[in-house]
């Protein structure tokens, strides 16, 4: 049984592999940028939904918790495995793949929406752009799961267990607030350039592959060790 240390310590290299996400902090620059801190707000909660999900299921609040915690923990190794596989194999098609935005959400520059009323280049509901492009981020989804499962299955107070998913959580939507962030200290500079989107965007599928594959390795690393 690891203690409270070797749990953290564990977390936050994941927790930084899980912010990558530059397609996600594309969109919430977009949304900053024309619909404002409200707009942000509204965009944030989509992603901060689909995560409550995912970290509710991950950490087995929803259903039976298994009673022994020496079999939680070994189904905790398994689940590792089965996710760190997937992340692999994700890596894998993204390089073999076009070249093109690998998170399955609407890229910035190319929006699926423009209803008349809604602000320009967005679609009309900002919370549900948010939780599509969140629950479509292949590079983070199998990560945060591995981490909330990983808190479900420590030997931890309920309470303290949640105020641990509750901070990763905030590190991994770190892409979604912090052009909001930028915005509410120095709007002049919350606008990115034509120049440093290009760059951004050009980076996603690199920046998701090294994600995928350094997940993957301390990810099948936990479950061996352990």
């Amino acid at each position: 049984m690891e203690g409270v240390g070797g749990l953290v310590a564990w977390l936050i290299p994941l927790s930084l592999l899980a912010a990558i996400s530059p397609v996600v902090f594309l969109n919430a620059s977009t949304v900053v940028t024309h619909a404002g801190l409200r707009g942000g707000w509204r965009f944030l909660a989509g992603n901060v939904a689909v995560l409550v999900v995912l970290g509710t299921v991950g950490m087995g609040l929803l259903g039976a918790t298994v009673a022994q915690q020496a079999e939680r923990e070994f189904a905790s190794r398994r689940i590792d495995v089965l996710l760190g596989v997937l992340l692999v194999v994700l890596a894998v098609s993204m390089v073999r793949g076009p070249d093109r935005d690998r998170h399955g959400s609407t890229s910035p520059e190319k929006p699926s929406a423009h209803p008349a009323g809604a602000e320009p280049g967005l679609p009309r509901s900002l919370i549900g752009w948010g939780a599509l492009g969140m629950a479509t981020n292949l590079t983070t989804v199998p990560l945060y799961l591995a981490m909330a499962q990983r808190i479900g299955a420590a030997d931890l107070p309920a309470g303290e267990g949640i105020a641990l998913l509750a901070t990763v959580t905030v590190a991994v939507l770190a892409p979604a607030w912090t052009p909001m962030a930028v915005r509410a200290v120095a709007p002049r500079r919350s606008r990115l350039s034509p120049q440093l989107r290009d760059r951004i965007a050009g980076w996603t599928t690199r920046g998701s592959v090294i994600a995928c594959l350094a997940g993957a390795f301390a990810l099948f690393g936990r479950a061996l060790l352990d």
